[in-house]
């Protein structure tokens, strides 16, 4: 089971106001750039200060286009201050933290949202809104059968070969509730292929040694 891990939609980060187009997650903004050359935004507000907010504004670079700003719900910001202060002097992208989306205006599409900033209110133009992070395990399928949920990281709990509490079903990657690399996910389907085939080793051996041998 390599099924990843997803960011928190709008919806299930219950944010206030309404739900035009323009309003996306990192994900879908880099399907839309990336698989359809296609870009819903050129001047987004950018949601979240961990490290795939600042792939996000590469993304937008791609296409020629910039963020308004990061904003960051905590009072401090995810990432080192090195990234965000490069995100500010290389990008020109200031980050806002402790900053709250009180409301998104729009028409047919997003025109600006009302943001709460160091306990004052003022309306940011922008033209869509990009949340970043917040993640959740793709774990529906273990959610969904007899393998269950860890409650801490809301993914299947593993061993450290993948193993899950059916030694039949194995796990890796981000759907265990780590956001890591695609080389660390890779090292860790890599752990559990081996697992796989030794256990598989193990069984052939077996079923060879219980199988009579004939006599002619």
């Amino acid at each position: 089971m390599a099924t990843g891990i997803y960011e928190k939609t709008c919806a299930q980060r219950l944010m206030p106001g309404a739900r035009p187009f323009g309003i996306l997650t990192t994900g879908a903004l880099q399907r839309f750039v990336y698989l359809h050359r296609q870009l819903p935004c050129l001047a987004p507000v950018v949601v979240g200060s961990q490290l795939v907010a600042y792939s996000t504004i590469l993304t937008l670079r791609h296409m020629r286009a910039k963020p308004v700003a990061i904003l960051e719900p905590e009072a401090h910001i995810r990432t080192s201050g090195l990234v965000a202060t490069g995100a500010r002097l290389l990008f020109g992208v200031p980050t806002l933290s402790g900053t709250r989306i009180c409301d998104i205006q729009n028409g047919n599409k997003v025109e600006a949202v009302t943001i709460e900033h160091q306990g004052s209110t003022r309306v940011l133009p922008c033209d869509g809104v990009v949340f970043t992070g917040d993640w959740i395990p793709e774990a529906t399928l273990a959610r969904a059968s007899h393998i269950g949920i860890d409650p801490t990281t809301k993914g299947p709990q593993i061993d450290e070969d993948g193993r899950t509490h059916d030694p039949q079903f194995f796990a890796a990657g981000n759907v265990v509730g780590s956001v890591r690399s695609a080389g660390a996910c890779a090292m860790a389907g890599r752990r559990a292929a081996r697992t796989i085939f030794r256990e598989f080793h193990r069984q052939l051996l077996q079923s060879e040694e219980k199988t009579p041998s004939l006599t002619i």
